[in-house]
Parts: C-alpha cells; sequence; structure tokens
C-alpha cells in the first residue's frame, strides 16, 4: 500500500541494510545503470567511518534511513 506519490501501478521498495561500506559504491552503479533508487538503512559508525559513500548515496538521490549509531543486538 503506497501511501505517498503515485499509487497506480505496481510498486517495489529496495532496502539496503547496515552501510554504508565499500560494497555500496557497486549498489549505486547498478541503480544508476537500472535509474531506480533505493533506501538506505545507514549505520552512524558506517557513516563516521565511509563518509564519501554516505555522501555518494545522498547525492544520487537515495533515501537516507537511520538504522542507530552502533546497531546493538
Amino acid at each position: 500500500f503506497l501511501t505517498h506519490g503515485d499509487n497506480t501501478g505496481h510498486k517495489i521498495a529496495i532496502t539496503f541494510d547496515d552501510g554504508p561500506c565499500p560494497t555500496t559504491l557497486s549498489v549505486l552503479k547498478t541503480l544508476e545503470e537500472r535509474k531506480v533508487k533505493g533506501s538506505f538503512f545507514m549505520i552512524g559508525k558506517q557513516v563516521d567511518a565511509y563518509p564519501d559513500i554516505a555522501q555518494q548515496v545522498a547525492l544520487g538521490d537515495h533515501e537516507i534511513c537511520n538504522h542507530s549509531y552502533t546497531h546493538p543486538n
């Protein structure tokens, strides 16, 4: 059930958890090639470790979501 935007036709949400990390770059490349957007649930500690990759996600106009700072169990 889509609550925002165009609710006609079929939709799929693509989510990525626990990044950013170096492999995020290949994910971004694949998404760009296919002209799709993703939702990236980022861990604050990983953002601190890879700020340039986190910025690449933002510049790609993907959704950035909070997955806590340390992802405790």
